[in-house]
């Protein structure tokens, strides 16, 4: 009869104490990835648009934002109304519409272009508009930024993984 097998595993406290650590690594890594993410495509998103801009506030309205944290982190760029009111308008488009002076203005008054002899003041009762074309600047800049943003997760999971010490 023999008394037995002994098995020693070494570093197994270690392996213990990364097991525990892991989790609060990989919470702080995937919400700097996140916020990372948002930055990365709000920037793209003011510097690559379809829309003419006149003041800049469009492009200053837009932010990035996390919603929530680690384990389901998510996060929103946005257009903040308050600052461009506008915003959805150009993003998303709008149809044909009809454009009637509100009350008690009978009247719509604009100064436009006076075809090639300068500019004069018009005068109309309504207008048609023919609705504008959607600028979704926000996806677009979303799609095109993927792929570095799947990079910034995946580097964030593995610098958890590295100072948890696995």
């Amino acid at each position: 009869m023999s008394d037995g097998i002994t098995i020693r595993i070494r570093g197994i406290k270690e392996l213990r104490d990364a097991f525990f650590k892991l989790p609060d690594m990989v919470r702080a890594e995937i919400n700097a990835a996140m916020d990372d993410s948002l930055a990365i495509i709000r920037a793209r998103a003011q510097r690559e648009h379809r829309f003419k801009s006149r003041s800049g506030r469009l492009e200053k309205a837009i932010v990035g934002e996390r919603i929530s944290d680690y384990p389901v982190a998510r996060g929103v760029v946005r257009v903040d109304e308050s600052v461009a009111p506008h915003g959805f308008w150009v993003h998303d488009g709008t149809k044909p519409h009809e454009i009637k002076p509100r009350p008690p203005k009978k009247w719509l008054r604009w100064v436009g272009d006076a075809g090639g002899i300068g500019t004069r003041v018009h005068f109309a009762r309504g207008v048609h508009h023919p609705g504008t074309k959607p600028d979704q600047f926000l996806y677009q800049a979303a799609r095109a930024e993927r792929g570095a943003i799947v990079e910034r997760f995946r580097r964030g999971v593995a610098e958890a993984q590295r100072k948890a010490g696995f």
